[in-house]
């Protein structure tokens, strides 16, 4: 690795950290110390860019997963109804739809519970002097 290179640009640190995950994988694809990464983190815009940077790209990922979804659904349904495929094959699909089922089921009731109480939540602790 060479000595500090001060001439980094924003964007190539960003695009480093983006693509190694690691402060140490950006030094070295940039051929940099970890201090000058360090050091850059440090302050505040270039903070604001890279939580930007990751917020877009968990936001991408999420869209291919729930586009995703639907696909993988479709494929466990068909090994679970193929007749031809080998029993444990079709039952560990079944089991795959029902836990799965069973796991959103549960996550939906919560979220409709907590709804309801920060919702409903107002009233009931809206003290009066």
């Amino acid at each position: 690795m060479s000595t500090t290179r001060r001439g980094l640009r924003a964007e190539q640190i960003l695009t480093a950290l983006m693509n190694t995950g690691s402060v140490n994988g950006a030094a070295m694809s940039l051929e940099c110390q970890q201090r000058t990464i360090y050091d850059r983190l440090r302050k505040a815009h270039f903070k604001e860019l890279y939580r930007a940077a990751q917020s877009e790209a968990v936001r991408v990922a999420s869209g291919k997963l729930s586009r995703a979804v639907s696909t993988a659904v479709n494929v466990t349904v068909n090994i679970m109804c193929d007749e031809t495929a080998p029993a444990q094959t079709r039952l560990s699909a079944a089991n795959t739809i029902l836990n799965n089922a069973a796991r959103f089921t549960e996550i939906t009731n919560i979220l409709d519970r907590l709804e309801a109480l920060e919702g409903g939540g107002d009233e009931e602790y809206n003290c009066k002097a």
